[in-house]
């Protein structure tokens, strides 16, 4: 062990000194650190309690401002189980409680979180005849008990989705009849309402069709009660499939028809005919911004792409290098405008499930630097294939799911990307968390070396390329007796 000891040290420092010559005859350096760490949020997940052992898949779909994701983890034959991630330092992750006589939270999916750690998502009934809205407590709230609740909507006790909570509790989803219905949850009367119900003011500009509605799903609600999501409208100038809408007390606005003449149904000004059909508003921010999905004419092609809504007009997001991607899709943005989302190069999109088997390529997009793809903002040696981004903080964190090549044959995995923090995060080398690295983390990598990145030597994988090895400790001596603050 002395002789091991003393060969990987001088190995190590050997290579040290070659990156420092490097650097000074401008030959080579240290490789500039990537825009994004990843955190493989799937290690953090406990057994689970639904009769598996805890594999399978993961997808983390929502998070908040406080530390917190939630999604879901399943895959055959385990049923999926609602899942509270919290990355706080320790990372953690909680399986949600049953609901009614279910006694875990079996064949459940957690879809939103707020700020105050209250989640909602969908459950299937113990006798795994429906799915029902369910809203999660942290601590009582609203004359309601800890832990999980029913989310009574219109039409309870049948099939419900609730989607997204916001910072007062209102809750947004689809109720199902013979089609679905966009209803709101008020945490005062803990009453829901069906928006198809209320009659608000539809604001087409100076012309007006005649039109009757349909609100099919809502998606997302803001802290101001605008709620985004789809419906279906049928005009006397055309039938116009699925527009997007956003929704609050007083106007409701089409999206696709800001002004539409009533003699051709292709008179609409603002927008093309071919840009409201299959439209989804899937967030909505503070600012009233929406984003989702919408058709555009490019070229001579029609295809389906990433939208920003600014008021009723619709924007093509896509551009740069993924003009010519056939299908992309919005799924959130944040305060600061930041987009999120996916690219779908096989034609053939998913949304009404919690994945989209068909995403292939996570997206970020920002007023200044476009549509970029997220794989090439992390390291490229970190084993990740990011195949979705469902959502984005005000810290710029990211949440999604994507594929982990070098753990234990790849599979779909919840991630989070966190903004590259210098002198934070360019210390991995503190592999026990203790908050320096020193002799302690040293051991535990030469315990691991010559080993893959498996559980239990994944931490001493510290430049992430899957192996523990020399590499990895010439990095922790470049960092040794540096302070790493957790978080």
């Amino acid at each position: 062990m002395t002789h091991r000891f003393s060969y990987l040290i001088k190995t190590a420092l050997a290579g040290s000194a070659a990156l420092v010559y490097s650097a000074n005859q401008g030959i080579a350096g240290p490789p500039q650190p990537p825009e994004y760490i990843v955190i493989d949020l799937h290690d953090a997940l406990p057994n689970s309690q639904c009769g598996g052992i805890g594999g399978g898949i993961s997808a983390a779909l929502a998070l908040n401002n406080n530390g917190q994701a939630v999604g879901y983890r399943g895959g055959a034959p385990e049923p999926p189980e609602a899942i509270v991630w919290d990355f706080n330092c320790p990372t953690g992750a909680t399986v949600l409680p049953g609901l009614g006589d279910c006694m875990v939270g079996c064949d459940a999916i957690a879809w939103g979180i707020n700020d105050l750690g209250q989640v909602v998502g969908t459950v299937n009934t113990a006798d795994h005849s429906d799915q029902v809205a369910f809203l999660y407590l942290p601590s009582d709230a609203y004359g309601l008990s800890v832990g999980m609740n029913f989310v009574t909507t219109p039409n309870s006790p049948f099939c419900s989705f609730a989607f997204d909570i916001n910072e007062s509790g209102m809750i947004v989803g689809e109720a199902r009849f013979d089609t679905g219905h966009a209803f709101l949850w008020d945490p005062t009367s803990q009453l829901a309402m069906d928006l198809n119900d209320i009659t608000p003011i539809l604001a087409f500009g100076p012309r007006e069709c005649e039109h009757t509605w349909e609100l099919k799903s809502a998606w997302a609600i803001n802290d101001a009660a605008r709620v985004s999501g789809r419906a279906g409208v049928s005009v006397i100038c055309g039938q116009v499939p699925d527009p997007a809408y956003v929704w609050d007390a007083t106007v409701l606005i089409d999206l696709c028809h800001p002004i539409c003449g009533a003699v051709d149904r292709f008179d609409c000004i603002g927008l093309p005919y071919q840009a409201c059909s299959q439209s989804v508003g899937y967030d909505i921010n503070n600012a009233g911004t929406m984003v989702g999905r919408a058709h555009f004419e490019i070229g001579e092609f029609t295809r389906l792409h990433a939208a920003r809504w600014e008021g009723s007009m619709a924007i093509d997001i896509q551009g740069g290098p993924f003009a010519d991607t056939d299908i992309t899709v919005a799924l959130a943005i944040n305060d600061g405008g930041q987009i999120v989302g996916y690219m779908d190069t096989q034609g053939d999109v998913v949304l009404g499930c919690a994945h989209s088997p068909t995403a292939d390529t996570a997206f970020i997009w920002d007023q200044d630097k476009g549509m970029r793809d997220l794989n090439l903002l992390i390291d490229k040696n970190s084993g990740w294939d990011l195949r979705a981004a469902y959502d984005i903080n005000e810290a710029g964190e990211i949440v999604g799911y994507g594929l982990r090549t070098c753990t234990q044959g790849a599979a779909l995995h919840a991630f989070l990307l966190k903004p590259f923090q210098p002198g934070v995060d360019d210390c991995r080398a503190d592999i026990n968390g203790d908050g320096v690295v020193n002799v302690l983390d040293l051991i535990d990598l030469i315990l691991c070396c010559g080993k893959p990145a498996v559980p239990g030597c994944e931490a001493e994988d510290v430049n992430r390329d899957c192996t523990v090895n020399v590499l990895d400790l010439i990095e922790l001596l470049l960092c040794f007796g540096l302070l790493c603050p957790c978080g």
